[in-house]
C-alpha cells in the first residue's frame, strides 16, 4: 500500500472514531464500544455543564431537572456548534427547544430581545471609529 493510500485510510479511521466519540456513529472495529459510549455520553456532559456555567439563567428558567434532561435530548441529536463556544451551543438549544415546541415564558424571558433597526443604526454610526461601520 502506498503512502498517500496509508494516509487516505488512516483519514478515514480518525473521522470515524471521531464520530463515535461525538456520538454520532458506531465505534470502529478494533475499538471497544463499551468504551467509545462513555466517551460519547461523558462529552456530552461536558457539553451540559459549559452550558450551564456559561448562560446558568437557561438553567434556573427550565429547572435543573428538566435543564438536564432535554440538553441531554439534545446533545445526543446535535452535533456541536462549529464555534465550540458554549453560548451558541446554548442558543442552538434554544432553537432545537423551539422546533419541539412552544417556549415556556421562563426561557422566553431570558432571551436576548432584538434591537430595534434605527437605534441600531444610530450606534453604529454615532461609534464607528474603530469599530464596525454602516457606510
Amino acid at each position: 500500500m502506498s503512502t498517500p493510500e496509508i494516509r487516505a485510510k488512516l483519514v478515514g479511521q480518525q473521522a470515524a472514531l471521531v464520530a463515535a466519540v461525538a456520538g454520532h456513529g458506531d465505534a470502529p472495529a478494533g475499538f471497544d464500544a463499551t468504551s467509545i459510549d462513555l466517551m460519547a455520553r461523558s462529552l456530552r456532559q461536558k457539553r451540559l455543564r459549559t452550558v450551564a456555567r456559561a448562560w446558568p439563567a437557561l438553567e434556573q428558567a427550565l429547572g435543573t431537572e428538566e435543564f438536564r434532561r432535554t440538553f441531554l435530548d439534545y446533545a445526543e441529536q446535535q452535533p456541536l456548534p462549529p464555534s465550540a463556544a458554549p453560548v451558541d451551543d446554548a442558543m442552538q438549544f434554544i432553537r432545537w427547544l423551539r422546533r419541539s415546541g412552544p417556549l415556556p415564558d421562563a426561557v422566553r424571558s431570558i432571551l436576548p430581545r432584538p434591537w430595534p433597526i434605527r437605534l441600531l443604526k444610530f450606534v453604529v454610526t454615532r461609534f464607528s471609529g474603530s469599530r464596525l461601520t454602516t457606510r
